[in-house]
């Protein structure tokens, strides 16, 4: 019994990334909604995903047992590096190789996910914009007030209720 679970005979077994994301691809573009099949994937979605898993195309010729979660991240970290894509895209693309390798495992391809429970690591770049010291504030607004500087009462608004941009652009003065 078994050895018949472990038998899948209709199941083809590729040896490299290319021929299972080829594998993937076909078995959700099967999912797409059409006029005769009201429920699935959208074509838009079946679109993206595709988009995104066409950046993987360097590593077609790799074995699927190279193409691990560590190797996924650093090649995708170099892509964001070398400002091939955005972060967001980068999570996005991590996001599709780890539902081609859950594919993988549930039609029997695979029997471990090396990507199960894999989480992305936090952005570390120093994009991310730091908020003023007190010492900041204080020389900012008593420069603007000195000034005259027409922007002061909003720049003493957004700093004394912390406020976006968009907060701030959004209010009514009634």
């Amino acid at each position: 019994w078994n050895q018949c679970l472990n038998e899948k005979p209709n199941v083809a077994q590729p040896k490299n990334w290319v021929e299972l994301r080829a594998l993937f691809l076909q078995s959700i573009k099967s999912q797409v909604r059409t006029s005769g099949q009201l429920s699935g994937l959208s074509p838009r979605t079946y679109d993206l995903k595709k988009g995104r898993l066409d950046k993987t195309v360097k590593w077609d010729d790799m074995h699927i047992e190279l193409v691990t979660p560590k190797f996924v991240q650093e090649e995708l970290e170099t892509f964001v590096r070398d400002e091939k894509i955005s972060y967001s895209t980068y999570r996005k693309v991590f996001f599709e190789v780890k539902e081609v390798f859950q594919f993988a495992v549930e039609s029997g391809v695979l029997t471990f996910n090396s990507f199960s429970g894999v989480k992305i690591k936090a952005r570390t770049s120093g994009k991310r914009k730091q908020a003023l010291t007190h010492e900041e504030a204080n020389f900012l607004l008593k420069e603007a007030h000195k000034q005259n500087h027409p922007h002061y009462f909003i720049w003493l608004l957004a700093l004394a209720t912390g406020m976006r941009r968009s907060e701030l652009a959004g209010l009514k003065w009634t």
